[in-house]
């Protein structure tokens, strides 16, 4: 394994090229700020020489493959078909290195059989590692949207998971429960590392993005049960 920052190395190297940039909250609003995914396909795109197979990672909004599509073909020479997949990330905090070997799920967003060929081969060593293992890795195929929108799901899931978790911390913290056995016991509720903090010894796993009307639910819950 070696690392480099040149671009025209790295497009005369690869057949297979990962899209793994940052996507954070853009500063004047909600949406997320794309600029390092557009540099990356650009600078990319402009110095390929041959077909390659270009794969996003990034967590985006729904019709950024279809955008990137577009750069691809503005900068990149016409006539080598050059194409994109998009296939999210799930890995967990901490654990992202055992989660790239050995994923519960890989999902694609392709539109052609020899793309889906390229990410399959690009893959090999994770099924083989399966196979020896005596696991199976679900591999699910399919569009540009469904595939993005498969990564939001799991985002909005996780962050319900963990809101879900936090009131009961709360709850847990007015009547002397442990929330640390609540969690466990409850309905294996798998927080992914993000966001919750463990326990602590009173009882509360309470996130301070949820301690917003936290005095009130100690005062409902105390005075007539109801959060």
């Amino acid at each position: 394994m070696r690392f480099t920052t040149d671009m025209a190395e790295t497009a005369g190297f690869g057949d297979v090229h990962f899209i793994c940039v940052g996507t954070p909250q853009r500063a004047d609003g909600m949406g997320a700020d794309l600029s390092y995914v557009e540099a990356a396909v650009t600078s990319l795109a402009q110095h390929l020489s041959r077909k390659a197979l270009i794969v996003g990672k990034s967590t985006v909004p729904v019709g950024t493959a279809e955008w990137i599509e577009q750069l691809v073909s503005k900068h990149a020479p016409d006539d080598l078909g050059v194409e994109v997949v998009w296939s999210p990330e799930f890995l967990q905090e901490g654990f992202a290195v055992e989660d790239v070997l050995r994923p519960n799920r890989i999902v694609v967003g392709v539109r052609s059989e020899w793309a889906n060929g390229m990410l399959f081969a690009a893959h090999k060593g994770v099924f083989d590692l399966a196979a020896t293992e005596d696991r199976e890795v679900p591999l699910v195929v399919t569009d540009f949207a469904t595939a993005e929108l498969v990564k939001v799901a799991a985002n909005a899931f996780l962050a319900t998971k963990i809101s879900f978790i936090n009131a009961m911390a709360e709850v847990c913290e007015v009547a002397g429960g442990d929330a640390g056995q609540d969690r466990g016991a409850g309905a294996g509720l798998r927080s992914e590392g993000y966001g919750e903090r463990p326990p602590r010894p009173a009882g509360s796993g309470l996130c301070a993005v949820d301690r917003r009307r936290g005095a009130r639910r100690r005062s409902g819950v105390c005075a007539d049960g109801v959060g």
